[in-house]
């Protein structure tokens, strides 16, 4: 209960602004008598909007509304102000849309202002921080990827704010793996990530494939997906030429929409059947003939050395499985993960 109270107020604060937040809303009306007044709202981006990089840089769209604006008047757009970089764009008339183009990777901020028919700045502006030029990532698995029964807290956000926790349709939240792995790509490449959690407790690979296209719906700009299905593929059955197909579609369907974007594939774990080393064949079979498609983290051999990364687990030395114990990774076990999807990412760009 403590949990869900906690997160109800970080949620509380980002929609404030209190944790940095974007900017509540003006009206949108202005009196034109009141050099103070701007009457404009920054409709895109929001604070902490991320854009997809290509080759370091990005175009950045903004939409920017007044309800009413005095004849001969007009808006100016200013990326970054205030810095070396500083850009800006000015318009007068309707629709007030504007594109950067061309934006390093890195943290921005985007402002605007009234201006006259001269270009003299005429009130306050309006500012939208944390606006992010750097990679998308989409996880697309199983309760592994959802991060079911993640049992540390301290570390569901990550640390711009851009990835929390999820919560299932018994109204459960997990941090997952993604926030922390957000945190420590960001360190090493030193630019903004969001890394987004699609994973469903339960999924195989069929059902992913089902709901692939409603996620590329929602991401389709992403420039690398993590795909982990197999665990429950294995549990049901299912035989590996029907598993690899069904890998193969999803993987279709992602570069069909996106054919740059870089598709990874771990070696899943964790029954101790054939059936998941043959998996692990038709990932290397699309692997060496697929282009943009590499090998993701080994979640496999990892785990089966660190048992205690496991939740509840209570098996003896040199054990594998017990089907009386859950196939979850605890909290330390999440924390492992998001090292080595790292690790993997790293090695591969």
């Amino acid at each position: 209960m403590h949990r869900f109270i906690l997160y109800g107020l970080l949620f509380s604060l980002l929609l404030t602004g209190c944790g940095g937040g974007p900017p509540a809303p003006s009206s949108g009306a202005i009196d034109p008598t009141d050099p103070t007044s701007t009457g404009i709202v920054i409709d895109t981006p929001v604070s902490r909007a991320i854009f997809q990089q290509s080759g370091g840089a990005s175009n950045i769209p903004v939409n920017i509304s007044v309800n009413t604006m005095p004849a001969g008047h007009g808006i100016e757009a200013v990326l970054d102000k205030g810095t070396p970089g500083e850009r800006s764009e000015k318009k007068f008339g309707a629709p007030y849309q504007f594109v950067f183009f061309g934006v390093p990777c890195g943290e921005h901020t985007l402002s605007a202002c009234r201006i006259t028919i001269t270009g003299q700045r005429i009130g306050e502006f309006v500012t939208v921080d944390r606006v992010g030029v750097g990679d998308i990532i989409v996880a697309v698995g199983d309760s592994i990827t959802y991060g079911e029964d993640d049992d540390i807290y301290t570390d569901d956000w990550s640390a711009d704010g851009r990835n929390g926790p999820v919560t299932d349709i018994w109204g459960t939240s997990y941090g997952g793996f993604e926030p922390i792995l957000n945190n420590l790509l960001t360190n090493a490449k030193g630019y903004p990530h969001s890394v987004i959690n699609e994973g469903c407790s339960g999924d195989l690979a069929y059902r992913g494939l089902d709901r692939i296209d409603g996620i590329l719906a929602k991401y389709p700009t992403a420039g690398m997906w993590l795909i982990a299905f197999g665990t429950n593929d294995s549990n049901h059955n299912v035989s590996a030429s029907v598993y690899e197909s069904n890998l193969r579609s999803i993987i279709a369907r992602i570069h069909a929409v996106n054919p740059s974007a870089k598709i990874f594939l771990p070696k899943v774990f964790y029954w101790p059947k054939d059936l998941v080393q043959e998996y692990h064949g038709c990932m290397q079979n699309i692997i060496s003939s697929t282009p943009n498609v590499c090998m993701g983290a080994d979640l496999e051999t990892s785990f089966k050395q660190n048992h205690e990364q496991f939740d509840h687990m209570a098996n003896a030395p040199g054990t594998w499985f017990s089907p009386v114990k859950t196939h979850h990774p605890n909290g330390i076990g999440i924390q492992k993960m998001a090292e080595l999807w790292r690790d993997a990412i790293l090695s591969a760009i």
